[in-house]
């Protein structure tokens, strides 16, 4: 193999790993023992703005269909089929569906949840490129867009000072500004 396919392949598998650990990070809810790691779980947590929670269960739709909809306590919205054409599969039917060099944008079925991952040192800049492309390609509005789970957040080696914070959508009303770069 030649040394570009082996750093496009390097590239591509630490993306993916890097979107497993944030979605774990972000999404997983298991108890935590009372020791030192309980205290810093609750310090993190509650740096979290809290997100919306789905009301049922999600079906995953058929390649073929054009929508699939989402549940949500203020009710159902329509988007359009993210696993028409999915970027990249995860596991648990969850996917990639929105990705360049500034964000990687994941879809995971298990609790509708959204996973917004920024990649670029320009967190503002990244963040409503991500934002726009998130819009576009769930073809919905903003305010349906408030009313899902979104999680925004970047990676330990893009900004040490902004890792470890869901930032959400900029604008929503639990939104959070980005620190100063």
């Amino acid at each position: 193999m030649s040394k570009k396919i082996k750093l496009i392949l390097f590239i591509v598998i630490g993306v993916s790993l890097i979107s497993i650990l944030l979605f774990l990070l972000f999404f997983r809810k298991t108890a935590q023992p009372s020791n030192t790691a309980s205290n810093q779980a609750d310090q993190y947590s509650s740096n979290n703005v809290s997100s919306p929670q789905p009301t049922s269960d999600f079906s995953i739709p058929d390649k073929t269909a054009a929508t699939m909809t989402l549940k949500t306590k203020q009710g159902d919205i329509e988007t359009n089929n993210l696993y028409k054409n999915p970027i990249e599969n995860l596991s648990k039917n969850g996917i990639v569906f929105g990705k360049s060099n500034d964000f990687i944008i994941s879809f995971f079925p298990q609790d509708q949840g959204f996973l917004i991952t920024l990649l670029s040192p320009d967190l503002a800049a990244a963040r409503t490129k991500a934002e726009d492309t998130f819009l576009q390609d769930l073809n919905i509005s903003k305010d349906q867009a408030c009313n899902l789970k979104v999680e925004l957040g970047t990676p330990f080696f893009v900004s040490e000072k902004a890792a470890g914070i869901n930032y959400g959508l900029s604008f929503c009303p639990n939104g959070k500004a980005l620190p100063k770069q």
